[in-house]
């Protein structure tokens, strides 16, 4: 008997424990949607400081029945602020930043697709450009490839994810999912979590995806996946439909919901319909690693050799444009196969601990053996 009430007092402290963790990370949220949307104005620090005094009495409140009240009174403070958090909805006429001004949209005529607002930027720096937003037309049946490009900016577990899709005729037509915010501001993890910034679907050529992400000092990788036409015309239709409706109804990018990856992640389940998902989906670095383990690559290579040869810089400018740039870029990368020519074994640990610890030379760690 005497053990089993200790066993009980244990577990009693630590469910106060998880409670007390519940309520400083419900405490911590709220000072963040009050910090990015200061609804009392200049009173607002006073909310916060009041907020944060109701979360301390309430963690003492699990461990002193005393203290009980501010237990309640920082439950019902809570669910006051998810009601008002609810009801923040996105204004989709913001001033914008210019290259993140314009909604895609399009039209379809039987096997012709006109699709205006397509961006073609000459970047002269990140901050110096021409703007240019032009009209195209693709034909469906001339769809042939699907195309995806990492684009590496803070370490290897952070990427920014475009996918392209390639015509007959030459034409490649990209989409670049970003964080749709105003003049001057600047993406932060932060905004991304506090409905502060929304989602933009940028239809753009390559050749201004890659430039601007040139003068950024990212680093570049181009992955040639394995998606057949038949798959790849109803993903390029739902890009455009999905990108086009932000028009009539925004929404917010979020850093763990909604984001460049989550929203890729329908290309991996367009490849394999039975894909579940993964914790790589959380760190777009990982996605081509997904990729391959789901066999959306060519199998003829490992991992490590796929990015080896996908590694795009360094080029510089000034670029050829169209189809030209399109052609520079895919020398090294391998053609995707329409079959895995075998199955490449995964990578080593050591490869995928060399991948993980961040390279940055231009041929990354091979399997071992």
């Amino acid at each position: 008997m005497h053990r089993g009430g200790g066993v009980v007092r244990v577990l009693k402290l630590g469910l106060k424990g998880a409670g007390a963790l519940a309520i400083l990370g419900c405490a911590a949220w709220m000072a963040g949607a009050l910090r990015f949307h200061p609804v009392f104005g200049a009173a607002t620090v006073v909310v916060q400081i009041v907020a944060a005094l109701l979360a301390g009495g309430a963690v003492f409140g699990l461990f002193a029945p005393k203290l009980r009240p501010a237990l309640f009174g920082f439950l019902g403070a809570f669910a006051c602020a998810t009601v008002w958090w609810a009801q923040i909805e996105p204004d989709g006429n913001r001033v914008w930043a210019p290259e993140l001004a314009r909604v895609v949209s399009f039209r379809r005529d039987g096997d012709v697709l006109r699709v205006d607002n397509v961006r073609n930027f000459d970047w002269r720096s990140e901050s110096d450009f021409t703007e240019r937003w032009e009209s195209r037309s693709y034909r469906l049946s001339q769809l042939k490839d699907v195309d995806l490009y990492a684009i590496y900016w803070m370490g290897p577990a952070i990427a920014h994810l475009i996918v392209s899709f390639g015509f007959e005729d030459g034409q490649r037509l990209a989409f670049s999912i970003e964080v749709r915010h105003g003049p001057g501001a600047e993406y932060g993890m932060l905004t991304g979590l506090f409905k502060v910034d929304q989602i933009l679907y940028v239809a753009a050529e390559e050749r201004d995806l890659f430039t601007l992400r040139h003068w950024r000092k990212d680093d570049p990788y181009l992955f040639r996946t394995r998606m057949t036409a038949e798959r790849a015309r109803p993903l390029l239709l739902s890009y455009l439909e999905d990108g086009a409706s932000l028009a009539e109804k925004p929404r917010f990018y979020n850093t763990l919901t909604t984001n460049c990856t989550t929203e890729i992640f329908r290309m991996l389940r367009a490849l394999s319909p039975g894909l579940s998902w993964n914790w790589r989906i959380l760190l777009p670095g990982y996605f081509p690693d997904l990729a391959y383990r789901a066999g959306a690559l060519n199998h003829a290579y490992t991992l490590p050799e796929l990015y080896e040869r996908g590694r795009l810089e360094p080029y510089e400018p000034p670029f050829p444009e169209g189809a030209a740039f399109s052609a520079m870029i895919r020398r090294r990368p391998p053609a995707p196969s329409p079959r895995a020519v075998r199955r490449a074994p995964r990578p080593s640990e050591a490869a995928l601990g060399a991948r993980k610890a961040g390279w940055t030379s231009l041929a990354p760690p091979k399997e071992a053996g």
